[in-house]
């Protein structure tokens, strides 16, 4: 705000008359405008919305462009899915502190950080956030308007009222200008969609430098081998992701991730992550559970070293939120309960999602526990021909290097998860009682687009192939390649395996993929 004040002491000082029609004592959504030679300063949606005839929408300078209104969308993963509100506070001996408020849903991976260098409680913080996040998606689509100057006179700031498409519209000025004698063009933002459910947490960090210069915080890093979070990764499917966060006292600055060079003498960045993630570690068993259903059964508490959680209704959790990962299992929480500092009873899970199911299993105390955010966890440049080779990866938090006293070393194997099919569903065995002939099928999964329910999901790979395993007992007696979702197991052949046609069949599928081999393996005892 001095800066603000500095501003109006020139402005005074050069005869300008200066009027301020919101509370400048609050950090709220404020525009400035000319208006005859007076910089007024307007409270964003103050105001009684003005409505254009629609007789006056389309004023062209010519007949090339009758056009009435011109609207251009913003695409959602160009909209930050968060915002950060940084912030100093008044109860942590007035250090800065971060207020994290992020959209429940959307593909978005940028985050916004706002930085106010004034006192604020948790609530003015939250309420900032939750403004700027709602103004961002409620503005995504940008209006142009062409009018007649005789029609009306409007000021940037100003909200109309304007039919589009037959439904009327309030959209907020951001810019008059007059073009030819007689003709006044506008640009806004529409100021009346839908409003985003977002959540608000504060995640302990911020980027104002203290009166005293705060330490570099240690830090923790993980690197995950995982599939792809969201589809637009498809691209850099070959690379894994990393988490970082702080550990103790200090500020997170960011944390470096170094590989080294060809000729292992030195080192290079790959990867910056920018953001703190949700991280911590079990504190008791999880027991294995049951997948592609709500575990009602199972529970998990799960020590944070930084950050926190909170519960969400079940088709928040259906449509994407609350996904962690433990050990290397993906699982989903709905309710989230806080029973002491930084420690939170996790239940209602879904188990073994994004293609884990086979990571199902017993999760002892002390299992890694990383909230998952595509936002928070950057991927580096990773090629399909270093996949499967043990790397010294080193770490430091910014703005140390390979070799600072903070940095640390991860040898880590990267499998290429992000790439490997998901296992088939639905397996079948039948028997034509004339032929004796087995007719296998199955249904494949996809990694990437699998979300839609009204067509087919896409395969997801350069060709569909798939590896059929007929077992006996630990062996493998018979491999079938084929390229659609079914295979027949002629009599001729289970006799030739099995010395007749057995009464019930232990069998395999897996999907093949070009750049990762086979995927994971669906298996099945079929009574015939």
């Amino acid at each position: 705000m001095r800066c603000l004040w500095r501003l109006l002491d020139a402005l005074l000082d050069h005869g300008f008359e200066v009027v301020l029609t919101a509370d400048h004592g609050n950090v709220e959504g404020v525009d400035a405008v000319e208006r005859d030679g007076v910089l007024v300063f307007v409270k964003r949606g103050a105001g009684a919305p003005i409505t254009l005839h629609p007789n006056d929408l389309g004023a062209s300078e010519n007949d090339s462009d009758r056009s009435r209104v011109k609207v251009e969308r913003t695409q959602d993963t160009e909209l930050p899915i968060a915002v950060d509100v940084v912030h100093i506070h008044e109860g942590r001996d007035y250090q800065s502190s971060t207020i994290t408020v992020r959209k429940q849903v959307g593909q978005s991976e940028s985050v916004n950080t706002l930085s106010f260098p004034i006192v604020l409680t948790v609530e003015q913080a939250q309420a900032i956030g939750q403004r700027a996040l709602r103004e961002m998606w409620q503005g995504r689509e940008a209006v142009d308007l062409r009018l007649p100057t005789r029609a009306v006179r409007l000021d940037p700031t100003d909200t109309v009222e304007v039919p589009i498409d037959g439904v009327w519209r309030r959209v907020r000025l951001t810019a008059v200008t007059f073009g030819k004698p007689g003709l006044v063009l506008l640009r806004g933002v529409a100021n009346d969609g839908g409003i985003p459910e977002f959540y608000t947490a504060p995640t302990g960090s911020g980027v104002l430098p203290p009166s005293v210069p705060e330490p570099v915080a240690p830090i923790r890093v993980e690197l995950l081998d995982m599939p792809i979070m969201i589809d637009s990764h498809d691209a850099s499917a070959p690379s894994f992701y990393v988490a970082a966060c702080q550990m103790g006292t200090g500020r997170f600055r960011g944390a470096t991730l170094f590989q080294p060079t060809a000729d292992a003498l030195d080192y290079v960045v790959a990867a910056v992550a920018g953001l703190p993630s949700i991280m911590g570690e079990t504190v008791t068993d999880l027991a294995a559970g049951p997948s592609w259903r709500w575990d009602r059964v199972n529970s998990v508490e799960v020590q944070l070293d930084f950050g926190s959680l909170q519960s969400l209704a079940d088709e928040r959790v259906l449509a994407g939120g609350n996904a962690a990962l433990i050990d290397d299992e993906v699982v989903q929480f709905a309710t989230a309960e806080l029973i002491a500092e930084g420690r939170y009873r996790l239940s209602r899970l879904l188990r073994g999602q994004r293609g884990t199911e086979q990571e199902i299993a017993l999760h002892p105390a002390g299992s890694r526990f990383i909230l998952l955010d595509p936002a928070r966890q950057p991927r580096p440049n990773f090629s399909v021909s270093r996949i499967g080779i043990e790397i010294a990866w080193r770490y430091a938090p910014v703005p140390q290097g390979p070799s600072g006293d903070l940095s640390g070393e991860i040898v880590f194997t990267n499998t290429g998860n992000g790439l490997r099919p998901f296992a088939p569903v639905h397996l079948k065995a039948v028997r034509d009682p004339s032929s004796g002939d087995v007719q296998l099928s199955w249904i494949r999964r996809t990694r990437v687009g699998g979300d839609s329910w009204l067509n087919e999901v896409p395969l997801g790979e350069e060709t569909e192939e798939y590896n059929v395993l007929i077992v006996s007992g630990a062996n493998v007696v018979r491999t079938i390649r084929v390229t659609n979702q079914g295979a027949l197991y002629t009599v001729a052949q289970q006799t030739a395996d099995f010395g007749a046609p057995p009464a019930s069949l232990a069998w395999r599928v897996a999907q093949i993929s070009r750049a990762y081999g086979r995927g994971v393996q669906a298996e099945i005892l079929s009574i015939l």
